[in-house]
């Protein structure tokens, strides 16, 4: 799989700081996972809305899947759906991952 780092899907709602934010919180996750790369590059293109949405800083944000990883090297590394939580009152908002399969050598390691 190549990557594809123009398009944006259907998370083009997104404003760059909302991005930035998300992908920020969306990488720290992955280490969570034990996922580890110098860099993690995010391809947004097959991105497809899953369910609810909310206005947060510069833009709208969703329930994305869709989602792929890849490494400093380009390599496809692991693909999943991104959900968030967003409490108005307290201006909190936190973004993970849900589905999250991660792939290496080429196959399924686990998904979770």
């Amino acid at each position: 799989m190549k990557p594809n780092y123009t398009d944006l899907g259907y998370s083009d709602k997104m404003g760059p700081k909302l991005r930035m934010l998300v992908e920020k919180q969306l990488y720290d996750d992955l280490k969570i996972y034990g996922i580890m790369a110098n860099k993690f590059k995010f391809d947004w293109s097959e991105s497809c809305i899953e369910g609810e949405d909310a206005i947060y800083l510069d833009g709208e944000v969703e329930n994305f899947s869709g989602i792929n990883i890849f490494n400093e090297k380009d390599k496809h590394i692991a693909e999943g759906w991104m959900e968030f939580i967003y409490e108005p009152a307290y201006n909190f908002f936190i973004s993970y991952w849900e589905f999250l399969t991660y792939f290496d050598s080429g196959k399924v390691d686990c998904q979770h």
